[in-house]
């Protein structure tokens, strides 16, 4: 997830990055929650987060938190500025997986019905 913030004296946005691994939630549910707090003003997307039912919600809002906490720990930064300007690793890094179990599938599906072909052919014969 990356927020943006502004310092007070600069007017050029800074990028600040929080992320969240080996999190047990499937992507689309945190899709849906991640779709509606994208481009919103941390404290919105903290409310929105909090009265959510998903379980999604408390993950992201860690994550929100703790791009605060990096706002305003290492780049003096004031945490309650910031908008929250993109969330995308686990979507994308579902998009691999998913693509590398199909492509597992398929391997064994073909494995398959080569046995069967070989096992046909064996019956033929005899």
């Amino acid at each position: 997830m990356a927020a943006t913030a502004k310092k007070q004296e600069e007017l050029e946005p800074v990028l600040v990055r929080a992320s969240a691994r080996f999190v047990r939630i499937s992507p689309r549910k945190a899709r849906l929650i991640a779709d509606q707090v994208r481009g919103q003003h941390i404290d919105d997307a903290r409310s929105l987060l909090q009265f959510s039912p998903r379980s999604a919600a408390d993950e992201i809002a860690k994550v929100i938190e703790s791009a605060a906490a990096n706002a305003e720990a290492n780049h003096d930064l004031i945490g309650d500025e910031m908008v929250v300007h993109e969330i995308r690793k686990l979507a994308e890094s579902t998009t691999r997986s998913a693509e590398q179990i199909t492509e597992l599938i398929e391997g064994v599906e073909e494995e398959s019905r080569r046995v069967v072909e070989a096992m046909q052919a064996s019956v033929d014969t005899v």
